[in-house]
């Protein structure tokens, strides 16, 4: 699409035994085997055998230390055709860099061609290239540095663009034509890779070329810059409307022209710039008018081939596109509805290209494009997918609720015959699910379509809810109409097989909407039938029935007992939570007379969640539920800033009131609960109280285990080593099931072991390090980044004399063998040329961004002539004039 030359281009070899008529020892006799025998493969088994073959023997060949020119290409032609068959050639990419150094020229060029083969753009072996390619960019030879540039554009990448950009913008002023193209290919590609550096004053100097073949390659860079920021090329519009004009009245000259049709591609580029920059401004679409028609009428003329013919109805797409997307004119538009009228009543491609022009006419003019609806019936059962398809996306977007009834009906017939064609089935219903949510009369109508769509679904297998499905159930989880529960519940209710859509809406609706255990006890019996994901929602919509009814019949709590040991965690969590949620008396008043029902319930449960579940989704609803009713099973916001306040105040006021407060007695799972477990450890001068919690440790919740622990920490570096009691009190706990109570509880019993952790700190030069060595066991992994172990290092850090006043948690702790040793961090725009031709006597306006930051040129460019492009001639005929500006 860049424009790369067919006559000296890296990719465009017609045939790549063009490349060995030139051998001096014409084709050897392993060559015409080779070429044979992947000729005479009959199966893929059988060319991978001889591409494999052949490759072997290469790699062989290759690191002799001696061949020929001749024998060398030949390497290097089969390496050409290994890499068009599929197979990886790159082995042989080092002998293609050197190849592409000869001075030959035949061979410079195979040596090109290979290497952009087998290289990406911005390879390390690219590099290699980058002295041969500078070489013969300043060489005399013009096929030299055609080439070079045209290898330049398949191999430099975003690191070499600096190395070679001063001289790809000289040779913009080179006396050769072809150089002078290749040149702006180069800079196109520059631009694709580094967006952000732009060249304006370069960029419009190729554009004022005086070769159409330079501004036809220049429009690219234009189509890139304009559909970015439109509105920064504005000022430029007279100038692409005049070369159009130019083009359209036959100005190029013949060999730009495409079986008689002047030059249909640079037409198609001037008309996407055109769409871009007419865009919501209307003043500019209005003077793009008079531009329009004329296309429209030249294209529309007789076309003496078929090639013309087609051409001219590739312009006439383009043009429609950019009618409907500048701003509204009521005669373009008129004008494109006569144009998609024909394009319906043509042949299959033009009924194509008319279907999509009707989509976006209905986008932008809904009450003209809603007219062609009945005419796009008939193209919805089209032979042709393409067209099936165009037709059903115009119905997605040109529906209105006139035409509503008839559209859904057409598509659930649609949908109905579409059992093999899963694109045609999705396409449907994506389309009836968007028409029916805009322009449903009521909400009932609607859930009544996604019902229907899934009812003409229901036969087929499904592993997983549909799209559809999921759109129903969020419309009904927002929606409060009682016309649509009493639906989804008649729905649901009806018989279905297992692994359907409509299985999938039963599992999800008894939960929400039954009074009772009826179709819940259905679905338990046939458990064995579902699959693991139905077996979440079964359990899912259990624990929402329960919680809205009360406790679980016994019938269903048996059958559940064997989901307790499944091998899915999800799933035996939650048979575990709700077969202990069930055995409550009423679990609806059990909420509404505890203080704290979710310690109990989960102080209740027989096991302890499986790693990783407490982030499930799943989980998270689960308790989600419990915890709107309780408030004590956690510290609340109070208590954190209580706690907050006495770390950073040390006023001894404050610390008498906080010990008084809690040494009150009080129950387990409270909130002065939670304070005195955090205050024995920093305000306490003995273990009695400490003592106190542990023998209470069959009663507190998993967390406040871990702020029991976490006190005691404190309180040993305080007082010394733990007593004898406490120490066999917490040896259970170094077997528990959480990683962080586990580690806890052996860092604190190794600590003990110290004879006085105080004077043990004062005397040690590195005490941490010390002490993480004599721990007995390896940390848990990932336990490192917890949060509780790294404020139980901290509180070390700030005990000890070596330590930093400010300790990075993120990167303190490093692994190094089996152990952990911790170390600490230190502290430490140009006036813009004439636009384009002779033909409109009149100045091309500037820049207005011009002044503005003005882009220093590397070298001063000399102003060219403008100049008229005769159609007689193949070179443009060149006159000066005095005033450069002028067209």
């Amino acid at each position: 699409s860049s424009g790369i030359n067919a006559e000296y281009g890296v990719r465009g070899m017609k045939n790549v035994e063009q490349m060995i008529i030139g051998t001096p020892n014409g084709h050897s006799q392993t060559f015409k085997k080779f070429i044979k025998d992947v000729a005479d493969s009959k199966t893929k088994y059988e060319e991978s055998l001889v591409m494999q073959t052949e490759m072997e023997s290469l790699k062989k060949e290759i690191k002799t230390s001696y061949a020929s020119s001749s024998v060398q290409h030949e390497r290097l032609v089969k390496l050409i055709y290994i890499h068009m068959l599929g197979y990886d050639a790159t082995f042989g990419v080092i002998d293609a860099i050197k190849f592409a150094q000869q001075s030959s020229l035949f061979y410079k060029r195979v040596g090109y061609l290979v290497s952009s083969l087998l290289l990406d753009p911005g390879r390390e072996e690219s590099l290699l290239l980058c002295c041969s390619l500078q070489k013969d960019l300043t060489s005399e030879s013009v096929v030299e540095q055609s080439m070079a540039l045209t290898a330049i554009c398949q191999l430099m990448g975003k690191d070499t663009i600096s190395a070679f950009l001063p001289t790809i913008i000289r040779k913009l002023s080179h006396p050769k034509e072809i150089i002078r193209k290749k040149a702006v290919d180069v800079l196109y590609q520059f631009l694709c890779e580094m967006p952000e550096q732009t060249h304006d004053e370069r960029y419009q100097k190729a554009l004022c070329d005086p070769d159409a073949g330079v501004m036809i390659s220049a429009l690219p860079i234009y189509l890139k810059l304009c559909k970015e920021k439109p509105t920064k090329y504005r000022y430029m519009i007279k100038g692409f409307t005049g070369i159009l004009i130019q083009i359209v009245e036959g100005r190029l000259h013949n060999s730009f022209n495409y079986h008689t049709f002047p030059a249909p591609w640079a037409q198609v580029y001037l008309l996407q710039i055109l769409q871009y920059l007419g865009n919501n401004d209307k003043q500019l679409s209005e003077d793009m008018g008079h531009v329009l028609h004329l296309v429209v009428a030249r294209a529309s003329g007789k076309m003496t081939t078929p090639q013309a013919a087609d051409a001219a109805v590739a312009v006439l797409y383009q043009v429609c596109q950019t009618i409907l997307s500048i701003y509204p004119n009521q005669d373009l538009i008129l004008l494109v509805t006569r144009k998609i009228d024909e394009f319906l009543n043509s042949t299959s491609s033009k009924v194509y290209l008319g279907l999509q022009l009707l989509e976006k006419l209905c986008e932008r003019q809904p009450t003209i494009g809603t007219t062609f609806i009945p005419q796009v019936y008939r193209y919805t059962t089209h032979q042709c997918a393409m067209i099936r398809d165009a037709a059903i996306k115009v119905l997605k977007v040109g529906v209105t609720s006139d035409s509503l009834a008839d559209a859904t009906k057409v598509l659930l017939k649609l949908l109905s015959e579409s059992h093999n064609d899963e694109n045609l089935e999705k396409l449907c219903c994506d389309t009836l699910a968007e028409v029916g949510r805009r322009h449903a009369p009521d909400p009932a109508w609607y859930v009544d379509l996604l019902l229907n769509i899934l009812s003409i679904s229901s036969s087929l297998p499904s592993s997983s809810p549909s799209p559809i499905l999921n759109t129903l159930i969020n419309y009904c989880t927002t929606t409060a109409d009682e016309g649509v529960r009493t639906l989804v519940q008649q729905a649901a209710k009806e018989n279905c097989a297992v692994n359907t859509q409509k299985s999938w809406l039963s599992l999800w609706s008894f939960g929400r909407y039954d009074t009772d255990f009826e179709r819940a006890t259905e679905w338990v019996e046939k458990m064995a039938e579902l699959s693991p994901n139905q077996t979440k929602w079964l359990l899912d919509s259990l624990v929402v029935l329960v919680t809205r009814l009360g406790a679980l019949p016994p019938r269903l709590e048996v059958a559940l007992k064997p989901l307790t040991n499944n091998s899915s965690p999800i799933v035996r969590q939650l048979a575990i939570e709700l077969i202990n949620l069930s055995d409550l008396p009423n679990v609806t008043s059990y909420f509404n007379n505890q203080t704290d029902p979710i310690s109990a319930l989960i102080e209740k449960l027989s096991c302890t969640p499986d790693a990783g579940l407490e982030n499930t989704t799943a989980h998270k609803q689960f308790l989600a539920k419990f915890r709107k009713r309780s408030n004590n099973s956690s510290p609340s916001p109070i208590l954190n800033t209580l706690i907050n306040y006495c770390t950073t105040t040390a006023d001894e006021g404050v610390r008498t009131l906080v010990q008084q407060a809690a040494k009150e007695n009080c129950a387990v799972n409270t909130q002065k609960s939670w304070l005195s477990l955090w205050s024995f450890g920093r305000y306490d001068t003995d273990f009695e109280r400490a003592t106190e919690w542990v023998e209470k440790m069959a009663e507190l919740s998993p967390n406040q285990t871990k702020w029991l622990l976490d006190s005691l920490v404190v309180l040993v570096t305080r007082l010394g080593a733990l007593p004898p009691r406490l120490e066999v009190a917490l040896k259970p706990l170094t077997n528990n099931s959480s990683p962080i109570v586990r580690q806890l509880a052996i860092e604190l019993i190794n600590l003990s072991d110290l004879p006085n952790v105080t004077s043990y700190f004062n005397n040690q030069t590195d005490p941490i390090s010390a002490l993480i060595e004599k721990l007995s066991c390896t940390p848990d992994a990932g336990l490192e980044n917890t949060t509780a172990h790294k404020q139980f290092l901290a509180k070390f850090r700030k005990r000890s004399n070596n330590s930093s006043e400010k300790v990075d948690f993120e990167h303190d702790v490093q692994e190094e063998g089996p152990k952990q040793r911790v170390n600490v961090p230190s502290k430490d725009g140009a006036p813009v040329p004439a636009a384009t031709w002779v033909s409109y006597h009149e100045h091309i306006p500037e820049d207005p961004t011009a002044n503005e930051k003005p882009e220093p040129p590397l070298s001063q460019p000399a102003i060219s002539n403008t100049h008229r492009w005769g159609s007689s001639a193949k070179s443009s005929s060149r006159s000066a004039h005095s005033d450069p500006t002028r067209c």
